[in-house]
């Protein structure tokens, strides 16, 4: 397990060393990355006015299929396998219904995501 040390950091004083615990930090970026597209991916479709019945269905899984696969994730272990790609699944359900298929686009949720 990772344990911060600032005082111990400080002392080194390493040019361009990097004390960021890479595994604990790559935990959290495929959650980012996912929760970042949900939040740009609902106003875009909105504004669009593309917006319609199965949008809504993959938007509400968007959020339902994570929480559950986490959830029985505990318990279940192949669960844990599929978790990332099943939410990721859900987020291009709302991408496919709700027409989001112009190159800008994809660059505007890239740009976004990255940022």
């Amino acid at each position: 397990m990772y344990k911060y040390q600032p005082d111990i950091i400080a002392k080194t004083k390493i040019p361009g060393h990097n004390f960021v615990h890479t595994n604990f930090t790559l935990k959290f970026v495929p959650p980012a990355l996912f929760n970042t597209l949900q939040l740009i991916l609902f106003p875009m479709i909105l504004y669009q006015g593309n917006w319609n019945t199965m949008t809504t269905v993959f938007f509400v899984a968007s959020f339902l299929v994570p929480a559950i696969t986490a959830i029985s994730g505990r318990w279940i272990i192949i669960v844990r396998s599929i978790h990332a790609p099943l939410a990721f699944l859900t987020l291009a359900g709302v991408i496919y219904y709700g027409n989001v298929r112009s190159p800008s686009e994809f660059i505007i949720l890239a740009c976004f995501a990255i940022w």
